[in-house]
């Protein structure tokens, strides 16, 4: 994730930098604007161009050393295409271990792959058996880490490498499904609340209006909006007047009247006049971007139900181990009290909890409805009366005529 940045121009509070690797927009743009004294930048992927305004002592080394630190954003990015290494390394061994182990190949063969898969078992479980392991020495007590390693040991020990790649396999891919799971209800949450607005009218001396990126608006800027199109801008109205829709913000599907002294907000759609704003707040300043932080954040909250799930899954742990005590007792077979350890269903109770709260979460947000929360997932299953004080808030708030008799 290595690549080249150099100065192409400076001048005082502007510089262009040159980016040998083409980078996401977004994601660089808001990187930079994170930085202190940084005002706005604006990448160009196609030309690799940085455009970045900035407070004038800002040096430009600083600058260069934190665009730099951004591959590292990069890296971190890349780690959760890592996860997906243990699934194809157990899948893959699996399917060669038990063509080879069912084929006429030379027993120096099969006692070769059955020493790779074991191997492999292990290597691609390291992170659950270290957890398991460690758990136990500082808590005196497991966790499912420690039954799936267990279960792990467990298949290994009756020498089925197979068995412990399928729990190595299985876990690996719930795992993944729940963090793909959060990942696309934020990316929902994030398309439905977008700005989605590129360029902005900016009023330069003497009145004169110039077409300009919104990422080169600042703070105490004065803007132009037109009927019909989204306010760019936290701000307050100097001069004009009209009719904003503000159900982004506020969900009340009823225009506000707006003038002078008045203010408006990112992501408000001005439906009738034009008015001229004087900027306030910015970027990720914005009403809007707040809302948005703060809704991608509330789906971290933990619903009651999922701390419910977290102790029965603790507490089935030292059940299962009991259960594979009790086979053995009864029956005097290794092999079957081993397989009691194979049978872990307690990742289950934990894993699906969550992935069902953050499946919902996300069908809600695609479907235009936005959830500040797992816990209220869980308020909502219990609900047998809603009361609505607005009608904008579960409609268009765009009455038709349906029939006419």
């Amino acid at each position: 994730m290595m690549f080249g940045v150099k100065v192409a121009h400076s001048l005082p509070g502007r510089t262009r930098f040159y980016i040998t690797k083409q980078l996401e927009t977004s994601h660089i743009e808001t990187w930079l604007r994170s930085f202190p004294g940084v005002y706005s930048a604006s990448y160009n992927q196609v030309t690799g161009s940085l455009l970045i305004y900035h407070h004038i002592t800002l040096s430009l080394y600083s600058l260069k050393l934190f665009i730099h630190k951004y591959k590292h954003t990069l890296k971190q990015a890349a780690c959760s295409w890592k996860k997906a290494i243990p699934i194809i390394a157990s899948g893959t061994i699996f399917l060669v271990n038990w063509y080879l182990q069912r084929s006429s190949y030379p027993s120096i063969v099969k006692a070769l792959s059955y020493w790779v898969s074991t191997f492999t078992a292990i290597s691609t479980s390291y992170d659950v058996i270290k957890d398991g392991v460690v758990h136990v020495l500082k808590e005196r007590k497991g966790n499912a880490n420690t039954l799936t390693a267990a279960s792990i040991f467990a298949s290994l020990y009756m020498k089925n490498p197979g068995s412990a790649l399928i729990i190595t396999l299985m876990s690996t891919i719930s795992e993944l499904l729940t963090d793909y799971t959060s990942e696309q209800t934020k990316h929902y949450i994030h398309s439905v609340l977008k700005l989605d607005v590129s360029y902005a009218w900016r009023v330069k001396e003497k009145g004169v209006e110039e077409k300009v990126l919104v990422e080169d608006i600042q703070v105490g800027d004065k803007v132009v909006v037109f009927t019909g199109e989204k306010i760019p801008v936290d701000g307050i109205i100097i001069e004009g007047n009209g009719t904003a829709d503000e159900a982004s913000i506020t969900g009340e599907y009823m225009p506000r009247e707006v003038s002078g002294g008045d203010n408006v907000y990112a992501g408000s759609v001005l439906q009738s006049g034009h008015v001229t704003v004087t900027v306030e707040k910015v970027g990720e300043d914005t009403s809007l971007s707040k809302i948005v932080k703060l809704l991608e954040e509330a789906q971290d909250k933990r619903a009651p139900i999922q701390n419910i799930a977290d102790t029965v899954a603790e507490k089935m742990v030292p059940v299962s181990f009991g259960l594979a005590l009790l086979t053995f007792f009864f029956t005097r077979n290794l092999n079957r009290a081993m397989s009691m350890l194979v049978i872990d269903f307690i990742c289950g109770i934990k894993l699906s909890t969550a992935t069902a709260l953050y499946a919902s979460i996300g069908r809600a947000a695609k479907e235009g409805a936005i959830v500040k929360g797992s816990d209220h997932i869980e308020k909502m299953s219990k609900l047998n009366t809603v009361i609505l004080d607005k009608t904008g808030t579960i409609t268009e708030g765009t009455p038709v005529v349906q029939q006419v008799i």
